[in-house]
């Protein structure tokens, strides 16, 4: 089954701040579109499967690494809709997760 992608817009800001992060620090342009990239894969599988991503009982949402960096996708799944609340570093505390989740 397929599933229909939506993103907070809290979510959209953060990639963008990733983006920017990394163009700050000097990183080559591989390592921004690796970064994409990796983003993009992961919303793949949001879309494709994204009951096969466990819930996080502290948050009781789904989360979904990136493989290649150190991110978590949060994310809820209603009917046929997987809505992305949130991306934050896999280094949080988990007082700064729960304060991103309420903030988006």
């Amino acid at each position: 089954m397929k599933y229909r992608l939506t993103t907070a817009p809290g979510a959209q800001i953060t990639a963008r701040e990733v983006v920017a992060w990394h163009d700050a620090q000097g990183a080559s342009l591989g390592t921004t579109a690796g970064f994409l990239a990796d983003l993009d894969a992961t919303f793949r599988l949001l879309k494709t499967a994204p009951l096969a991503c466990r819930v996080d009982d502290r948050f009781g949402l789904r989360r979904a690494h990136l493989h290649r960096f150190p991110y978590i996708v949060w994310f809820e799944v209603d009917d046929r809709t997987a809505t992305v609340l949130a991306l934050t570093h896999d280094r949080m505390s988990d007082e700064s997760v729960a304060e991103r989740l309420r903030a988006d």
